[in-house]
C-alpha cells in the first residue's frame, strides 16, 4: 500500500482526502497540520510516496518551505501542491481546486502509478445499492435482489421470483433502498425503465393525479440511478425523463392549491427530495405566470430544471430517507465524507452531467448550477447576489418559500401561513430583484 502525507491545517479537507483515498486509491494517509510537524517526520526518517501540501498556511508559505526541505536532502517523494504558490517552480503540480476530488485522484493514481484498472476494482463494490422505488412497477425481479440487515445481505426476491405485494412491506417499514450485486445494477435498472415507460404512458390521459404522482417518482428515481451510475441516455430512458417532466406538470396543473399538493404527495409517502422539487415546481409555475417577464419558453425550461436539478442528491435520500433541507447534510454525522462532498458539488455535477442529454433547454445547466446561489455549482450561499441569471432566482425563491412552509407544517405543526412565509423571505433576500420574485407569492393559492 502506498503512503502518503497531507499537510493541512483544514479538518474538512484532510477528513475528505481520507476518506476518497482509501476508497479509490486504497493509500495510507498519513496527515500534518502544519509544515513544521511534516518536517520534523520527514527529518525523523519517515519515508512517503507523495506529499500533499497546502501552498500556505496563515502567513506562511508552507508548499515553498516543503518543496525547499525535499530538494535541499534529496527527498524523492513527489509533490503535489493544493493551491498554486509563486515561490514554487511552475514544473511542480498542483491543483488549484481542493475540492475537486475526481482530478486529485487522477493526479494522484499518476504520481504513485496506479491504473484505471486498479481504480475501477476498488470503485465498484460488491453489493450495489438502489432505491426501493425502482422496483415498484416490476411484476418479477431480473436478477437476485437483497435487504441489508446490520452487516449482512438478506435475499428478499429471487431472479424471476415476484416482486409483489412482498415488497410493499419494506417500505411500510422505512427501507429507502435495496441492493443488487454489481454486474446486475444495470440489468436492473434497464428493465425497470422499460417498464416505467409502458406504464408512464399509459398514465397520461385519465389516471388520477396521485397515480400520476406515484409513477413519475419511480421514474425520477430509475433517470437519477442512471446519471449517477454515468451511463449513456439511451432512446427509452430519453422518453421515459420527458414523460416524467410533463406529467410531473399536469399534476402541478391539476391540484388547486399548496395544502391539497401537500396532502397528495403525503398520501404517495413520497420522499422529501421528491416532493420538495413538485411543490417548488408548483410555486415556480404561478411565479413565472405573474412576474411581468414570465414567458411559457421560461415554463418549459423550469419544468426541465426542477426534474433533474437534485438528482445527484437522489442515493443519499435513498439511503437515508428520513433526511430533509439540503443545506443542513453536511451536518449529518451519518453521512461519509464523499456524501458531503457529493451533497457541496450536487449543482455543478447535475450541470455537467446535462452535457449528455439531447437537446439541453439553452442555459438550462447554467441555471441549475446556480440554484443555491453560486456561480460555480459549490456549496450554499450565505448571501444572494444580483451576478446570478433571473431563473435561478426564480428557483431560489421557489425552493426557500418551499422550504419555508415544510418547516411550519412539519416542524412547528402550524397551518400554512403564507404571509409570515413571505415576510420571512423579504429579510432573508434583500436586493430588488429577489423582491419583485417574492411579491408575487402573496397571492398564490395555499
Amino acid at each position: 500500500m502506498k503512503k502518503l502525507l497531507l499537510i493541512s491545517h483544514n479538518d474538512i479537507i484532510c477528513s475528505l482526502y481520507k476518506t476518497n483515498l482509501k476508497v479509490y486509491v486504497n493509500c495510507e494517509l498519513d496527515v500534518s497540520k502544519g509544515y513544521q510537524e511534516a518536517l520534523d517526520k520527514l527529518e525523523d526518517g519517515e519515508s512517503y510516496d507523495l506529499i500533499l501540501c497546502e501552498s500556505s498556511h496563515g502567513e506562511h508559505a508552507a508548499g515553498a518551505l516543503i518543496y525547499q526541505y525535499l530538494v535541499e536532502h534529496d527527498v524523492k517523494s513527489e509533490l503535489i501542491l493544493l493551491g498554486r504558490n509563486d515561490d514554487v517552480p511552475e514544473d511542480v503540480d498542483a491543483i488549484g481546486d481542493v475540492t475537486n476530488i475526481p482530478d486529485l485522484i487522477k493526479m494522484i493514481a499518476k504520481k504513485v502509478n496506479i491504473t484505471a484498472k486498479d481504480m475501477i476494482a476498488l470503485d465498484v463494490p460488491d453489493m450495489f445499492p438502489l432505491s426501493i422505488r425502482l422496483f415498484y412497477s416490476l411484476k418479477t425481479s431480473p436478477c437476485n435482489v437483497y435487504c441489508k440487515t446490520e452487516d449482512n445481505y438478506q435475499l428478499i426476491f429471487s431472479k424471476d421470483g415476484p416482486v409483489w405485494p412482498e415488497i410493499k412491506q419494506y417500505l411500510d417499514q422505512g427501507v429507502g433502498e435495496l441492493y443488487v450485486h454489481a454486474m446486475d445494477r444495470l440489468k436492473l435498472v434497464n428493465e425497470s425503465t422499460s417498464v416505467l415507460l409502458k406504464i408512464v404512458k399509459n398514465k397520461r390521459d385519465g389516471a388520477s393525479a396521485d397515480e400520476k404522482i406515484d409513477v413519475t417518482e419511480q421514474g425520477f428515481e430509475a433517470v437519477a440511478q442512471a446519471f449517477f451510475g454515468g451511463d449513456e441516455f439511451n432512446e427509452e430512458l430519453l422518453q421515459l425523463s420527458n414523460e416524467c417532466m410533463s406529467m410531473m406538470q399536469d399534476v402541478v396543473k391539476e391540484i388547486p392549491d399548496l395544502k391539497n399538493l401537500i396532502l397528495l404527495l403525503a398520501k404517495n409517502k413520497s420522499s422529501f427530495l421528491f416532493s420538495h422539487s413538485v411543490i417548488a415546481t408548483f410555486v415556480a409555475e404561478h411565479i413565472v405566470t405573474e412576474i411581468s417577464w414570465g414567458s411559457d419558453a421560461h415554463r418549459e425550461k423550469l419544468k426541465f430544471v426542477f426534474f433533474f436539478h437534485d438528482i445527484f442528491l437522489a442515493p443519499i435520500y435513498a439511503k437515508y430517507p428520513d433526511l430533509t433541507y439540503e443545506d443542513s447534510l453536511v451536518l449529518d454525522k451519518r453521512l461519509s465524507e464523499k456524501e458531503k462532498e457529493q451533497v457541496l458539488s450536487h449543482a455543478k455535477d447535475a450541470a455537467e452531467a446535462l452535457s449528455r442529454y439531447p437537446k439541453i433547454p439553452m442555459g438550462a445547466d447554467t441555471i441549475i448550477r446556480q440554484h443555491h446561489g453560486t456561480t460555480n455549482g459549490l456549496g450554499f450561499a450565505i448571501q444572494y447576489k444580483d451576478d446570478i441569471s433571473p431563473l435561478s432566482k426564480v428557483m431560489i425563491i421557489s425552493e426557500a418559500f418551499t422550504e419555508s412552509i415544510l418547516r411550519a407544517l412539519k416542524e412547528e405543526g402550524v397551518k400554512l401561513d403564507k404571509k409570515k412565509a413571505i415576510e420571512d423571505l423579504k429579510l432573508r433576500f434583500r436586493k430588488h430583484t429577489y423582491i419583485k420574485i417574492i411579491e408575487t407569492l402573496e397571492n398564490i393559492p395555499v
